[in-house]
């Protein structure tokens, strides 16, 4: 693992100032072990990815070097916090795959029983019936909570006026969250589908 993590990729200037062995010290080694292990106790992650988690943070701790400034934060505060940060992406997009490959196989699923089945009259059908015919299964709480906390980080990511426009949107009707942001609907439909752009790319089409 060492000797994969002193390979050097190319770099801007001011990275090849750092040493590997500068970066990786012993504590962030430890900090990186350490947020590799929390991924794999994850239901997303197995164990025997340990090894690669670990090559994915320290790669994403090289790449951050140019941003690190000596004169505003301490290295291994820096460090932490990089590291903390990509392992929290890391899950992120696991989730997302996960879901991902979820309502492929609801929808094949729902394809082959439509295709097969007799037709049902609505009125029989359960609610758990209705919702996963409709493609709106119930979802467990931990994974409510999930959703929640990648969604949040979405809206973290935007621009301050698209974040304040999505947020908006969250609590008024559109006419009502343009005067509220005293903005033209012209404006406010632009915004929208900027923020469309932006959730698609995070793989959250089937919530816009």
């Amino acid at each position: 693992m060492e000797t994969a993590l002193m390979e050097k990729p190319k770099t801007s200037q001011r990275q090849k100032t750092y040493k590997a062995e500068e970066v990786f010290t012993s504590f962030t080694k430890k900090v990186m072990e350490s947020f590799a292990k929390k991924l794999t106790h994850s239901p997303h992650f197995t164990s025997h990815e340990k090894d690669d988690l670990v090559q994915e943070l320290g790669l994403a701790l090289w790449q951050s070097m140019d941003n690190f400034d000596p004169g505003v934060s301490h290295f291994n505060c820096y460090a932490t916090a990089v590291i903390s940060r990509s392992a929290k992406t890391m899950l992120r997009q696991r989730r997302r795959l996960k879901r991902s490959c979820q309502r492929d196989s609801q929808v094949a699923s729902s394809a082959e029983q439509s295709s097969t089945s007799e037709p049902v009259h609505p009125s029989s059908l359960t609610e758990q019936d209705a919702a996963r015919r409709l493609q709106r299964s119930p979802r467990d709480p931990c994974e409510a909570m999930e959703l929640c906390e990648d969604i949040d980080a979405v809206l973290e990511s935007l621009a301050p006026r698209l974040r304040h426009t999505a947020r908006a949107l969250m609590q008024h009707s559109t006419s009502s969250a343009a005067v509220h942001l005293r903005i033209s609907r012209a404006t406010l439909h632009r915004r929208i589908e900027l923020l469309r752009e932006h959730f698609a790319a995070m793989s959250f089409n089937e919530y816009l």
